[in-house]
């Protein structure tokens, strides 16, 4: 009875230790194994590249009007490249919702309208227009721009460090302890249920902090949570 039960836990230990290779696997290879997306560029390279430079530029322009064809021929460039960048901004799968789709049609909006004044050599209008650009980016910034980042986060760990940690050693542990003849007494019994109960937690934990990445990885550590629940239970009844 004491083998058959062994045998058990070890066909539970067995799943345990499949869903921790495939936690491991995913942290580890996902950089290897992932191919790079034609389009790169993210929000804040945009932000960085295109509109900060541009607006600035504009405002720098408008702030005394340009002064001769080339200046006017200057600020056109700049709108039109917000008025590019207010399209990035939706493709790709940047746009989150509609306050973003709104506001990146007003910049759209906007610059075209900066262009053509540009065009015309009209500075009043020029000027109207950029309010509308500078609007837009002041409504979409209020409902998404993110607060400045702690200066440390408050659960530093990894998902490397979690699996370095606690699932390889209590894994391994847990495989030295079910080899045949099994736990020999009622304190190595004790172990084997510690060790499970650690693995248990382990897969709470890989699902908290923004640690899950997608659906397997959850599917993983709810499998991971089950087995070790499994394996603390039949330890108990040894």
């Amino acid at each position: 009875m004491k083998n058959a039960r062994a045998a058990s836990l070890g066909s539970c230990l067995a799943l345990v230790g499949t869903v921790a290779l495939v936690g491991w696997r995913l942290s580890a290879g996902a950089a290897e194994q992932a191919s790079p997306p034609a389009r790169v560029a993210a929000i804040r390279h945009i932000m960085a590249g295109v509109n900060q430079p541009h607006c600035a530029a504009i405002a720098a322009a408008l702030k005394d009007g340009p002064k001769d064809d080339a200046a006017w021929a200057d600020l056109a460039l700049h709108a039109a490249l917000l008025n590019e960048s207010g399209h990035l901004l939706v493709e790709n799968s940047r746009c989150p919702d509609a306050t973003w789709a709104n506001a990146a049609g007003a910049l759209q909006r906007g610059a075209a309208e900066l262009f053509a004044a540009a065009g015309q050599k009209d500075l009043e209008v020029s000027r109207t227009s950029f309010k509308g650009v500078t609007g837009a980016c002041g409504t979409c910034h209020a409902a998404h721009r993110k607060p400045a980042a702690p200066p440390a986060s408050e659960r530093p760990a990894t998902v490397s460090q979690l699996m370095i940690s606690l699932n390889k050693p209590n894994c391994a542990a847990l495989g030295q302890a079910l080899k045949d003849p099994g736990p020999a007494d009622d304190e190595a019994w004790q172990t084997v249920a510690r060790h499970a109960a650690i693995l248990n937690e382990a897969g709470h934990i890989l699902t908290q902090n923004d640690r899950c990445p997608d659906k397997t990885w959850a599917d993983a550590c709810a499998a991971l949570r089950a087995s070790a629940g499994r394996v603390v239970q039949a330890a108990g009844q040894k």
